[in-house]
């Protein structure tokens, strides 16, 4: 390996494309960098704990295989040789699936879950499973059995949720990409909490095969990543039908970069701009204002639009995914409720709705359909910020902002959670920091099916923003 591999940041800012660059041209060795990253993810862990649980057997094994086939110059995919971790809903075979949660440490799975077997397929490298808010109900991953996740940019300040695991580990640079989870805004948050890239794809992109659900209808898998090219060659990958997953999306497979370095000139955003700006810090309203004049310079038309009273499709949400929670953990609920936080045994408490509450809920989800391609008519994207404050420090549970005092958890899932509500594709693009070290992004929304439409937009955006720079690792690697 050379000397400059021993250096973390070189790795820390790597993409995916330049790492599989450096293994075919044999620079660099899939053994050495998993070894690596596999010891600087150990370092960091009492000053981030984004790792639930390390996989070494496995991620050597698997690099080993990807070095012979770098060596042969046998045919490689993108992801071959690359480390990668996912977020603890998702089974790896042998090894439990916790859900940040003590009733059930003991839960092993006997497979892999159908998103780890296509990775494993492609190549990519198994590092282990990330920490989670328990049983992924949080927007800021400090209630977990595995203690609290921290913002590898500022360890006081929390790194998102529910996979904030996810988010915090590829912004830490100790691990390449990751797979999280998204049931109203999950994968997204932690993505604009910790300065990466994040996006929720449409319903059933990815199987949730072998994946612990929420709620069925709000259940989504995606890929977190250092870049928007990165997230595109991973969801490209991971993505795809699969009979076992009942919502599972029956589309052809796509390359999802295939629109990067196309110019916007000429396309249309949907920007509901009270709603984006009403309750939002400053810093974030102007860097969001700032990224609504870099889409004019490209040429993109901006379409203000009022946004009516949505909280009757909130509270639809809600239900949806508490009830979905509820049942799905109801034996944790009957025979172990000492092992949950008294904040999950509340929420997963108010899942208990009435049938008649369950399908007006589900009803008025098409009613909020039409309302949304109303709204669409005409354009392209609808653009918001992620969130609408930046990652608040730990233990905090609310905000004073323009003179109001705001309860944290309802306030990061204000721009997610229709998405899921929806099944649209949603993209987390970073766009600022603030002087404490902490980023803010912006929320590129599409129709059915557009994530290529997306990784297009938001790259162009990159390419105006730049990437984030990567935290200081005297952070988390001392």
């Amino acid at each position: 390996m050379p000397k400059q591999c021993e250096e973390y940041n070189f790795l820390l800012s790597c993409t995916i494309r330049q790492l599989h660059q450096l293994y075919q041209s044999r620079e660099l060795s899939p053994v050495e960098v998993t070894a690596y990253l596999l010891r600087a993810a150990e370092a960091s862990q009492p000053h981030i704990n984004s790792f639930i649980r390390f996989t070494p057997e496995r991620a050597l094994a698997e690099a080993r295989r990807a070095e012979a086939i770098f060596m042969s110059k046998a045919p490689a995919t993108l992801l071959t040789g690359i480390p990668y971790n996912v977020k603890d809903l998702i089974n790896v075979a042998h090894t439990p699936t916790t859900l940040a949660c003590e009733a059930y440490y003991d839960n092993i799975a006997s497979e892999d879950s159908a998103v780890v077997e296509r990775l494993t397929a492609a190549g990519a490298v198994l590092m282990g499973k990330t920490n989670t808010s328990q049983l992924a109900m949080g927007p800021t991953n400090e209630v977990s059995s595995f203690g609290p996740v921290r913002n590898p940019r500022n360890p006081r300040h929390i790194a998102g949720g529910s996979s904030g695991g996810s988010g915090a580990s590829v912004a830490a640079g100790v691990s390449t990409f990751s797979i999280g989870t998204d049931q109203g805004g999950s994968i997204r948050i932690p993505s604009a909490c910790s300065g990466v890239v994040g996006i929720k794809p449409t319903h059933g992109r990815i199987s949730y095969y072998g994946t612990a659900s929420a709620s069925h209808l709000c259940d989504h898998l995606g890929p977190l990543t250092r870049t928007v090219d990165d997230n595109a060659a991973v969801l490209s990958c991971a993505g795809g039908y699969d009979p076992r997953h009942k919502y599972s999306l029956n589309r052809p497979a796509e390359d999802f970069s295939r629109l990067i370095g196309t110019p916007l000139r000429g396309m249309s955003v949907l920007v509901p701009l009270d709603f984006c700006l009403a309750d939002t810090d400053p810093l974030i309203a102007k860097e969001f204002l700032s990224v609504l004049e870099i889409l004019r310079t490209e040429g993109v038309r901006i379409k203000e639009a009022a946004l009516p009273d949505l909280s009757d499709y909130w509270t639809a949400h809600q239900i949806i995914f508490m009830a979905g929670n509820q049942y799905n953990n109801r034996q944790v609920i009957d025979n172990h409720p000492d092992a949950l936080d008294p904040e999950t045994y509340k929420r997963l408490k108010a899942g208990h709705v009435s049938a008649e509450e369950y399908y007006r809920s589900v009803e008025l989800k098409d009613k909020f359909e039409q309302l949304f391609s109303e709204l669409m008519e005409g354009c392209d994207f609808m653009l918001t910020p992620t969130i609408p404050v930046f990652p608040c420090a730990l233990g905090q549970d609310h905000i004073e902002l323009n003179g109001r005092n705001h309860a944290i958890h309802p306030m990061y899932s204000r721009y997610t959670w229709f998405c899921n509500y929806l099944g649209i594709p949603a993209l987390s693009v970073p766009c600022g920091m603030n002087s404490d070290s902490l980023p803010c992004a912006v929320q590129i929304i599409g129709r059915w099916g557009d994530e290529a439409l997306l990784y297009q937009i938001g790259a162009a955006l990159e390419d105006q923003l730049g990437v984030l720079p990567p935290p200081d690792p005297a952070n988390y690697l001392i």
